[in-house]
Order: C-alpha cells, then sequence, then structure tokens
C-alpha cells in the first residue's frame, strides 16, 4: 500500500512471505526471460539492426553480452517502519522535539493514507458492480465477482490499524457477492436488481464509516 513521498510501500509482517514467495518467482521469470528472449539472441538482433540500418549501422551502439547481462537487475528490499525516537545526530533537545513531531505527524499521515487506499481498493469494485447492475445491457465477466472477491480476502491482512468496520464491510461483502454468477446476472433480471439493491444499501452504509477524502471522492 503507498508509503510516504519516496516510492516506499508498506507491508503488514502478515503478507511478507506470501510477497517474498511471489518476489522470487517473478524474479526468476524475470532472470529467465531475459536469457531466453533478449540476451541470448543477440546474434539475431544485431543482424537484424544491421540489415534495418544498412550502411548507418554502428557496431558500437550495441553492447558485448556481458555488458549487457549487467543491465538486467530485479531486486526488492525490506526495510523496518522508523520510529521518530531513532535519531542518531547530536542535535538540542528544541531540535530534537520539533523532528520527532515532524515525524510523528509524517508516519501518522502515511497511515492514514495507506488506509484510505485501502478503502477505495473496497469501493472501487464495488461500484463498479453496481454501476454494471444499473445498465440492463451491461457484459458481466467473471473478473467482476472476482476482483471483489479478492480485495475482500486481502482486506484482513492489509488492514494497518485493525480498522473494525473495514473489516465488517469487506465480509460482508465478500459474503453478499462471492457467490454471484455472471451468467445468472445477465440471464435473470431479478437476480440482478436484487444485487443491485444489496450493493446500493452496503454503500450506503459504508459512506458514515469510510475516510473522508474517499467519501468525498464518492460524491
Amino acid at each position: 500500500m503507498p508509503w510516504l513521498d519516496e516510492g516506499f510501500r508498506i507491508l503488514p509482517v502478515l503478507m511478507f512471505d506470501e510477497y517474498t514467495k511471489a518476489m522470487r518467482k517473478i524474479r526468476n521469470e524475470f532472470q529467465e526471460l531475459s536469457e531466453s528472449h533478449f540476451l541470448g539472441q543477440l546474434t539475431k538482433w544485431e543482424s537484424e539492426a544491421m540489415a534495418m540500418h544498412n550502411g548507418t549501422f554502428n557496431e558500437k551502439d550495441y553492447l558485448p553480452e556481458h555488458k549487457l547481462r549487467k543491465k538486467f537487475k530485479f531486486a526488492t528490499e525490506c526495510i523496518p517502519i522508523p520510529s521518530s525516537a531513532d535519531f542518531r545526530v547530536k542535535i538540542s533537545s528544541d531540535e530534537m522535539a520539533a523532528l520527532q513531531s515532524g515525524m510523528d505527524n509524517r508516519l501518522e499521515q502515511a497511515t492514514r493514507d495507506a488506509q484510505a487506499d485501502l478503502w477505495r481498493r473496497l469501493v472501487e469494485p464495488l461500484e463498479h458492480l453496481m454501476s454494471k447492475l444499473n445498465s440492463p445491457d451491461a457484459t458481466f465477466r467473471d473478473s467482476l465477482i472476482g476482483n471483489l472477491r479478492d480485495i475482500c480476502q486481502l482486506i484482513p491482512k492489509l488492514n494497518l490499524t485493525g480498522d473494525r468496520h473495514l473489516a465488517d464491510f469487506a465480509a460482508q461483502v465478500e459474503r453478499q457477492f462471492s457467490g454471484l454468477q455472471p451468467q445468472r446476472l445477465r440471464d435473470f433480471p431479478s437476480e440482478r436488481n436484487a444485487a443491485k439493491m444489496d450493493a446500493e444499501s452496503i454503500m450506503a452504509k459504508m459512506a458514515d464509516y469510510m475516510p473522508a477524502e474517499v467519501k468525498g471522492e464518492q460524491e
């Protein structure tokens, strides 16, 4: 989830093993593809470039394999969330207090932003479902329900502050909509209308608890 402005993202401990396994798989795929689809076919690419550029081909534009291999890298790094009490510099007590206060405020805001993002990730697919249910000619795909179910199952692992309302709504949404069948929504207007009413009811209740910035985006 979003965290601070420097590109960092926050990862709850509950997701650490799942995250590292997924990144390991992606890194292996990345390395295999860079070898098989690019580095292993350099001769082919250079031959095509030579034919394409004809007399303007410059072999110095094409690095040798051992140098190109260094251009490909996939890495991730996990670091603990800093604490305002963790400063290793000698400054005055007033300056220290100001730094700690500023950092505490920044971390609190980052936490609020992360939680707001999590609310959005629940609200947006639910709104998308409501939009489809409101349109008699809409196309209902399996991903419509699958996306909603996936975020409902992810929220308990990413709920940084233990927001009980967010957790309850995620459970309710999953319980209410994960069993919907796109084909039946297409074929039976009564089921589509019932699902639409359920979605509108849940969304109306959620509006009383979601962060102000998320609620404002819905208005």
